[in-house]
């Protein structure tokens, strides 16, 4: 919140073009950057923090959103996040409850909006770092 924050004189707007991932280097590994792609029909994940990627054992980086493989209501949770940053570009932090099968039970989450020219939300800064641990439950298993 710190690094965003200090991009910018005004508040709440913070250009895409002022992101620098070295500047977060320490972090990398839980950032992602995600691309509003149709206007918040879809979101394209630019960047997925290896440690995430490591966590849900999938790295998902340059996929769509509709691309993943997870379904359900964490899915229709992650389009209304993104899309509330869309319509009310401020931060905005979450918690939620993965699929049994992560091994993690909670995930925080800081969503950063970054502007285009037209001081439109053209991609999230997404800071998404695990709770505590668990042993994940297999597909299929009982």
């Amino acid at each position: 919140m710190a690094y965003w924050a200090g991009l910018s004189s005004e508040e709440s707007f913070v250009a895409a073009k002022e992101i620098d991932p070295l500047d977060m280097w320490p972090a990398l590994g839980f950032v992602m950057l995600v691309d509003v792609v149709d206007d918040g029909a879809d979101f394209r994940f630019r960047v997925y923090g290896s440690a995430i990627a490591q966590s849900v054992e999938l790295d998902v980086t340059g996929k769509l959103m509709s691309e993943v493989p997870w379904k359900g209501v964490v899915m229709d949770f992650f389009y209304a996040v993104y899309r509330a940053v869309l319509i009310r570009p401020e931060p905005l932090y979450t918690e939620h409850e993965p699929p049994t099968t992560i091994g993690v039970k909670l995930w925080h989450r800081l969503m950063l909006p970054l502007m285009d020219e037209d001081r439109k939300v053209c991609r999230v800064l997404v800071g998404n770092v695990p709770g505590e641990w668990r042993k994940p439950v297999k597909e299929g298993s009982v």
